[in-house]
């Protein structure tokens, strides 16, 4: 009888070992597509037209996808996965230009746009309230010509 409760135990023991690596397994592949698909979402559908590779069902999306995840479980980061797609298409790959260089002008001249924006606006603003702020000066014959409109409209 202990026999066979021991055989039990250690059959029982097994399987919860088993469950448990399985759940793990399933939780690293889940976390490991989850970094694949938001890697992917950087990058630039090289075949489709302003589509993420995360997005666009093209094969080399799919490619791309796949070589992604390879890199990721081999140990490579983000960075780097990044670097290695920007070293065989260039820049255009990533859906974001970098940061640097002529790229820099990709970032900055909305802002220095809107700056400027502002600034004409307000110029223009503060004419016209100066305008609004002038006297108006009318000559007696400019109140002659609108008393003797207001007579002939009664």
């Amino acid at each position: 009888m202990r026999k066979i409760l021991f055989v039990l135990t250690v059959i029982f023991s097994m399987l919860i070992i088993s469950f448990a690596q399985e759940q793990n397994s399933q939780n690293s592949q889940t976390e490991l597509d989850s970094e694949v698909f938001e890697i992917s979402k950087e990058l630039r559908c090289p075949v489709c037209v302003s589509e993420s590779v995360a997005d666009s069902a093209a094969e080399v999306s799919v490619n791309m996808r796949n070589k992604t995840k390879e890199l990721l479980e081999d140990g490579k980061s983000k960075k780097e996965v990044l670097a290695y797609f920007q070293e065989r298409y260039g820049d255009w790959i990533l859906l974001a230009p970098p940061k640097q260089g002529v790229y820099l002008l990709v970032w900055l001249l909305p802002i220095l746009a809107a700056i400027i924006g502002v600034l004409i606006l307000g110029f223009v603003i503060k004419n016209w309230l100066q305008k609004t702020n002038q006297e108006v000066v009318l000559s007696q014959d400019d109140i002659d010509i609108v008393q003797k409109a207001l007579k002939e409209e009664n």
